[in-house]
């Protein structure tokens, strides 16, 4: 008896795999777009190295970006292998295919325009990106900045923060080298390495936070 679930035609194999390659390609956009709807701006997500499933945000942006382009070329192949099909099915579903068309116009035009209900997804999206605890780097970028440049801003020591670092165990860096380079290679944040080099914004951060927290405890009593 011939077995049905054998198939050896090479242009149905061919369809086969490029239905899956879309099917999982979707599956990485869906996974992608959810990811980056709640991760917090670059600003925090970069200072903080906020990740998911080990991921950064840069890496989620590139799973994103590539996905969509194997989303793009595997949906031209499956058009391609199923065109006759396609048209077939499209005469006879004209009113079908109007009314999508439209629907997909309306949530480009509502997007664009962010009124609701689309601005009120961005709006659960903020909320997403809001909700992580988190502090903000002391200024845009500051992950960039080499330690020599820090210590001429600050007015601090080169040697006082590089013996600083050395001391709570990261010994292999460059006065030449970024924050966010020697986070990576320890992996910590920069966040993290600023705090031990104990920098003056930091400082002045952990002020403020203590007295944020003194006003808080004298209201209370």
């Amino acid at each position: 008896m011939k077995n049905l679930f054998i198939n050896k035609s090479p242009k149905m194999s061919q369809r086969s795999f490029v239905t899956f390659l879309l099917t999982f390609s979707l599956f990485l956009m869906v996974v992608s777009s959810l990811v980056l709807f709640v991760l917090p701006h670059g600003r925090i997500c970069y200072w903080n190295d906020f990740r998911i499933w080990g991921l950064g945000k840069d890496q989620w942006e590139a799973v994103h970006v590539i996905g969509g382009f194997v989303m793009l070329l595997s949906g031209f192949f499956h058009l391609y292998f199923n065109w006759n099909v396609l048209i077939s099915f499209l005469k006879k579903r004209t009113m079908s295919l109007a009314l999508a068309f439209l629907a997909a116009f309306g949530f480009l035009t509502g997007s664009a325009l962010e009124i609701p209900p689309f601005s009120m997804v961005m709006a659960w999206s903020e909320s997403a990106k809001s909700s992580w605890v988190a502090e903000p780097p002391p200024v845009p970028h500051f992950e960039f900045r080499t330690l020599r440049q820090i210590a001429d801003e600050e007015s601090i020591s080169l040697e006082s923060m590089t013996g600083k670092l050395k001391k709570a165990g990261f010994e292999h860096f460059e006065a030449d080298e970024s924050l966010q380079t020697i986070a990576e290679r320890y992996g910590r944040s920069p966040a993290e390495l600023y705090r031990v080099m104990e920098g003056k914004r930091a400082r002045q951060s952990g002020e403020k936070g203590r007295r944020g927290k003194g006003r808080r405890s004298e209201q209370g009593r």
